[in-house]
């Protein structure tokens, strides 16, 4: 069984979730010994049996964009905290000034009921101001098997060992799609529709389609024609093995696509048409819980919560969870 933190079901049987979060929060106090010392006392500490501050947090950390540009970091429970975050270097001092900023990294589906985020929630409702969701993964599990998933984009395509990729690595409106089934060890067909979202950015869906009714059977090459048929096996070989079809017929002129479809692709259901209203509801939700803002513009623009500005200045579409 897959676990969620918050979940919504949509009425052809697919779960909408949160992924991975990151969330970032100003904080009262400036010194960053003491906001590391205390989340090592209140947070880590009672919660994580053996857990040790020397072993699991690193303070007065070189700026650089190894770390993000932040001086300090702690975690530990499937939570990564930086803290301290490094603004602008003074060239006749030769020193940085710092920014009493904490970004907060874990997944909601994995930990959302540890007691290391009850306590965490606790220290920011006395310790921090505003705060703001900076980036996530927005998962869609189908109960289909991965062939069965086509996808209508522009964004450059890659395949890396079962998993489909649309879009540069990290970048906002990242897509990715591969068997949760099998990384899960699950006892259904799942195929997970995951996209990285980015605060400030336009909330745009790739066309991602189940096909719920699969290929016709192929007629015989005299029927086809040897060049169709011949392609059409082809097309078949690369759908058995989790390729994304539609890329390679794309290639074809118009009426070629349109007598390989038929046989190569099937027909099936648009996913977009639930998306939109469910990410919006899982927003709500975790900006509630966490007491944080979200804001996307463009046409799907989404507003909640208070507070409209992003806090950090470095390239985050760069960062990623560090386990």
């Amino acid at each position: 069984m897959l676990s969620y933190g918050k979940n919504i079901k949509d009425p052809l049987g697919c779960t909408h979730s949160i992924d991975n979060l990151v969330v970032e929060y100003i904080v009262k106090n400036f010194n960053a010994k003491s906001v590391i010392d205390g989340l090592a006392a209140e947070v880590f500490a009672p919660t994580i049996p053996g857990w040790e501050k020397g072993k699991f947090s690193k303070t007065d950390l070189p700026a650089c964009s190894a770390y993000s540009w932040f001086k300090s970091s702690i975690w530990g429970g499937g939570f990564y905290i930086q803290y301290g975050q490094y603004k602008d270097f003074d060239k006749v001092t030769r020193e940085w000034s710092e920014y009493p900023l904490m970004r907060i990294k874990f997944n909601p589906n994995k930990y959302w009921t540890s007691p290391v985020l009850a306590r965490l929630n606790d220290w920011i409702e006395r310790e921090c101001d505003t705060g703001v969701i900076v980036k996530f993964d927005y998962a869609v599990d189908v109960p289909a098997r991965l062939r069965d998933i086509e996808v209508h984009s522009r964004k450059e395509p890659g395949l890396y060992k079962g998993t489909r990729y649309y879009g540069q690595r990290n970048k906002h409106g990242r897509l990715k799609i591969y068997d949760k089934k099998a990384e899960s060890d699950l006892p259904d067909d799942t195929a997970r529709v995951e996209w990285t979202f980015c605060f400030g950015k336009p909330i745009v869906f790739d066309d991602v389609y189940w096909m719920t009714n699969g290929p016709a059977p192929l007629p015989d090459a005299k029927e086809l024609g040897l060049q169709t048929y011949n392609t059409a096996r082809l097309l078949l070989g690369i759908r058995s093995l989790g390729g994304d079809v539609s890329e390679y017929l794309s290639m074809y002129d118009r009426r070629t696509q349109k007598k390989l479809e038929p046989y190569t692709i099937g027909t099936g259901v648009q996913l977009l048409s639930s998306c939109f209203s469910q990410l919006s509801a899982l927003l709500v939700f975790y900006c509630d819980a966490l007491s944080v803002s979200f804001k996307a513009d463009g046409v799907n623009e989404i507003s909640i919560g208070n507070t409209f500005t992003r806090f950090s200045m470095d390239d985050l579409e760069a960062d990623e969870l560090p386990f």
